[in-house]
């Protein structure tokens, strides 16, 4: 698998998504590259900014940044 991107209606929905992406992946032994990994979230259409989100196991999933938003 190259890329997966996983849309959430909410917080909630978008942290069972992970949580089932990484039994999934643990089940065939596919790790996450997680230094290339990225969340971005939106409400209402505009860009929510915050540091990232935490996984089930503890590790960090950095934000989008910014200035490729910007870009367009």
């Amino acid at each position: 698998m190259d890329d997966l991107k996983l849309f959430g209606k909410n917080e909630n929905q978008l942290d069972c998504l992970i949580n089932t992406v990484r039994v999934c992946t643990k089940d065939i032994r596919m790790e996450f590259g997680l230094e290339i990994c990225e969340v971005l979230v939106m409400k209402r259409g505009k860009v929510i900014s915050l540091d990232g989100i935490t996984l089930p196991n503890g590790e960090m999933m950095k934000s989008l940044e910014n200035d490729f938003l910007e870009a367009d």
